[in-house]
């Protein structure tokens, strides 16, 4: 319920402080899904939230460190984030991740692992992780483009992308992980690039 409140609070104030550009929502599944969103700035959940509707349930981590203080993570807890030890193979988060998609619920993650001021111009630093989860889970992975520079009464463009099916190919596990990784990621680049 807070969520949703919180929500519905948000997308008015967004869309008119940044002049929200949303495009592909059609493209957005019903049920489970990873949602791999490109990272440049503390309040992408919000633009991601905020596109996807109110409908919508999500998940998403949170580094560990802010749920050390007791309001922060109440807060954090009640919008569905969970916390993530970066520095380490966090299997609790990769067990939460999987949980909540097998809940039904949209899981976003930044394949990144972290925000990239200016925005990546390339996929060498995506983590494999993203991928792992999402086959895992049997869940389809959804690209979603969002503006790197976001000004007050700028543009910000969300782009939805078509879901993509992981899908295993020859070759180990890790690298089954990192093509798919990076084949998504590519496909958020090319996206962005489209909106120029």
């Amino acid at each position: 319920m807070f969520y949703k409140i919180a929500i519905a609070v948000l997308t008015p104030i967004f869309k008119l402080l940044f002049r929200m550009k949303i495009v592909g929502k059609e493209n957005i599944p019903e049920g489970a899904a990873v949602v791999c969103v490109n990272h440049t700035s503390m309040i992408d959940p919000i633009f991601v939230a905020v596109a996807f509707g109110i409908k919508e349930k999500f998940g998403f981590m949170s580094k560990k460190e802010l749920f050390e203080n007791p309001l922060l993570r109440w807060l954090l807890s009640s919008l569905g984030a969970f916390p993530v030890d970066r520095g380490a193979a966090d299997i609790a988060t990769i067990r939460s991740s999987i949980s909540t998609l097998r809940d039904g619920k949209k899981l976003l993650i930044f394949p990144e692992g972290r925000r990239v001021k200016g925005g990546a111009d390339n996929s060498n630093d995506v983590k494999n992780g993203v991928a792992m989860i999402a086959l895992r889970a049997a869940a389809p992975m959804i690209p979603v483009y969002l503006s790197t520079k976001k000004r007050l009464f700028g543009r910000v463009y969300v782009v939805i992308g078509q879901p993509v099916i992981p899908e295993k190919r020859e070759g180990t596990s890790a690298e089954n992980y990192k093509r798919i990784s990076t084949e998504v990621f590519d496909s958020i680049l090319a996206m962005g690039e489209a909106c120029k």
